[in-house]
């Protein structure tokens, strides 16, 4: 059997006793995470074994499962020095037990005496459990120590399991804003934990800043390869920081992720090395690996990921990249199995500059650019500063559970937070060079994105063959009906689907598609939404969740093709209908706010029709009711340059003349009314 076993961050030497197993171990933490050598399992009342995955994003972990009920099954975690000390007066157990264990309890002992915890214990419901333990009674330990589990079950041999993610022995903080100043300590940091002064970590010490904990320094840091940082943890340093970091993110599934060093000086062939990303196309050492950078060139948007391959990380033939993970830079990474990834090198306290790259008439101004701090940043302070060289203040980052993008704006999601670790998109209007500001830094005690409860607003849900998408609109007295930068987003266009929906602008129309549309909080009742759809073809599904919604407003979604109003705001409602031909485009759905489908009238109808070019020389009317009609386009003097007929029928397809650059005037008629839009 092999257990594997890592130091989170010290070399050590571990050696567990099982009866006749042993393995001994030199450090004050350690956890279960990487190989190291055979160990025999000779006959015993127990059993153990090395899980690199457990549940709950839990890996490396060792498990312990009775073989019998004969004594009681134990493992002997021995130490060869202290493991305790003046300083160190907490143990930390990371464990999960079943909850048939009939007796349970651990002991320390050491030279100068035993510390027996009470029977029981520990928690045996086969959920996740954190322990800590008390130690200051012990005195100080200063020869051979030993940490020794007992377990009994009442259930037939081996349906029992005990399982162990870490162990450690620690100073604890104790309250916010405080850290302890003892010398030589390890030190859990479990709070919102600021220092005013500089911090050297000792040699022989580790600093761990917990999940959701923070680490917040106004002086300078020396880590003497001594700090580590737990997922959705944050540290923030005003001054210099000399010495190496550790930072884990947590990967729960085997889904794409968009990632991004929040050190420097990571290679991407140990991070290969050290995790277990999947392998794609290929073969030998042509394969692909799934770690890929971005490259917004490429005409063919299944190109634009340019992955490593199998001989560029292997580690064979002295052929092997030397690249890092550029600070600044998104990358798309996907593993084999779920488990933590690990980035480990030096600390960015300055401001990270990026240049911006325009993909050309073939292909797109989306960046990959990512959080390049072990704090998190202001996406809104980032884009409101960088916005002269952006095509919008937009954000795109990756959903992995949906496997689409979120849009965020400082208008649709106000002092959003960019964690460490998480790459986004922008798109540039530029080749600048935009800067990831060390201004722009907090530490933060949840990774959650603010918004107002107070507004209201829509979330349009599609599905189609158990995929689902949707596009939110807001509603915000500081809107128009218009583009407002800061507010609109429009959807992310780095990828192809084929399942999109999205919401047209309502005045100023230019075809473009926004997934979160931001409109007046006023007179809901006279607008009216395109909703644009794109699917092969099959069964689609609407739905809705209104939030905030005016006393006696209701939300309607209309087929126009079908003559078919649905109102979706109420409590399990949908609109299924089934397309025999692809869609793609908007002209047949509309979204409306209103008391009754008895108070659309034909000029509210009129108010969904759009207007916009395509195009150079094409002109697109989407949203026309059935029959005949005509438009006319007239320049800014009031000239007519262009009038046709037609027959009405959703949406047309008008060619334009030859005309000017400038600001041209539409007047379309229908049977039910005119319209007049600005294009």
């Amino acid at each position: 059997m092999k257990i594997t076993i890592q130091k989170s961050l010290k070399s050590f030497l571990l050696c567990f006793f099982f009866l006749g197993l042993s393995i001994s171990f030199n450090a004050q933490h350690f956890t279960f995470d990487t190989q190291m050598g055979d160990v025999t399992v000779e006959a015993s009342s127990a059993a153990i074994a090395y899980k690199a995955v457990s549940t709950e994003g839990h890996t490396g972990v060792l498990e312990i499962s009775p073989v019998n009920t004969a004594g009681l099954p134990g493992i002997t975690i021995s130490s060869t020095s202290e493991i305790i000390n003046t300083v160190n007066k907490w143990m930390k157990i990371v464990y999960k037990a079943d909850n048939e264990f009939e007796f349970h309890k651990f002991r320390l002992n050491s030279g100068g005496g035993n510390v027996n915890a009470p029977n029981n214990i520990l928690v045996t419901d086969g959920t996740w459990q954190t322990l800590y333990y008390d130690l200051s009674a012990a005195g100080n330990w200063t020869g051979k120590s030993d940490v020794f589990f007992f377990l009994n079950g009442g259930t037939s041999a081996g349906a029992l399991k005990f399982e162990i993610d870490e162990i450690s022995f620690v100073t604890r903080t104790t309250a916010d804003g405080a850290i302890p100043t003892t010398a030589d300590a390890s030190i859990n940091i479990e709070h919102a934990v600021t220092s005013a002064s500089d911090i050297t970590i000792p040699t022989d010490a580790t600093y761990r800043i917990e999940p959701n904990k923070s680490l917040d320094i106004t002086g300078n840091l020396t880590t003497n390869d001594g700090l580590s940082i737990e997922s959705g943890g944050s540290l923030k340093v005003s001054g210099t920081s000399t010495g190496n970091i550790t930072y884990k993110r947590s990967l729960a599934t085997t889904n794409w992720y968009l990632v991004s060093s929040p050190v420097v000086g990571q290679g991407i062939v140990d991070f290969y090395t050290n995790s277990t990303p999947a392998l794609g196309t290929g073969t030998g050492n042509a394969q692909n690996v799934a770690i890929a950078p971005y490259d917004n060139s490429q005409a063919d948007a299944n190109d634009r990921w340019v992955y490593y391959t199998e001989g560029q990380v292997d580690g064979d033939d002295g052929d092997d990249t030397a690249d890092t993970f550029a600070s600044g830079s998104g990358y798309t990474v996907k593993l084999q199995s779920s488990q933590d990834i690990y980035f480990t090198g030096t600390m960015q306290t300055s401001n990270v500059p990026v240049t911006l790259k325009m993909g050309g008439a073939s292909g797109t101004n989306f960046n990959a650019l990512g959080n390049p701090f072990p704090s998190f940043i202001n996406g809104d302070t980032f884009l409101s500063a960088e916005t002269g060289d952006l095509d919008s203040e937009t954000a795109w980052i990756f959903n992995q559970s949906s496997g689409t993008y979120d849009t965020k704006t400082p208008g649709g999601n106000p002092n959003f937070k960019i964690a460490p670790g998480q790459g986004f998109f922008v798109e540039a209007s530029t080749t600048n060079m935009v800067s990831l500001a060390t201004g722009s830094q907090s530490v933060e005690s949840t990774d959650t994105f603010q918004k107002s409860a107070s507004r209201t607003e829509i979330f349009l849900n599609i599905e189609s063959n158990n995929v689902s998408r949707n596009a939110r609109i807001l509603y915000d007295s500081n809107a128009t009906l218009g583009f407002d930068n800061g507010y609109d987003g429009k959807m992310f266009g780095g990828v192809s689907s084929d399942l999109e929906i999205y919401t047209h602008l309502l005045e100023n129309n230019n075809g473009v598609k926004y997934d979160l549309q931001i409109l007046p909080n006023s007179n809901l009742e006279t607008m009216v939404i395109p909703v644009g759809v794109k699917l092969p073809k099959g069964l689609i599904s609407f739905s809705s969740e209104a939030l905030n919604l005016p006393t006696d407003i209701k939300v309607f979604l209309e087929d126009r093709e079908k003559n078919v109003f649905t109102r979706l705001d109420e409590a399990n409602t949908n609109y299924e209908v089934t397309l025999t031909e692809a869609l793609n485009g908007v002209g047949r759905f509309y979204l409306y706010t209103t008391q009754s489908v008895l108070s659309i009238d034909d000029s509210v109808l009129l108010n969904g029709v759009s207007i916009f070019k395509t195009n150079a020389s094409t002109l697109r009317l989407a949203g026309l009711p059935q029959g005949k009609a005509s438009v006319s386009l007239f320049n800014i003097l009031g000239k007519q340059v262009m009038n046709t007929s037609f027959e009405a029928n959703g949406v047309k397809d008008i060619s334009l003349p030859k005309l000017a650059t400038g600001v041209y005037f539409a007047k379309v008629q229908t049977a039910t009314g005119k319209i007049n839009k600005k294009i």
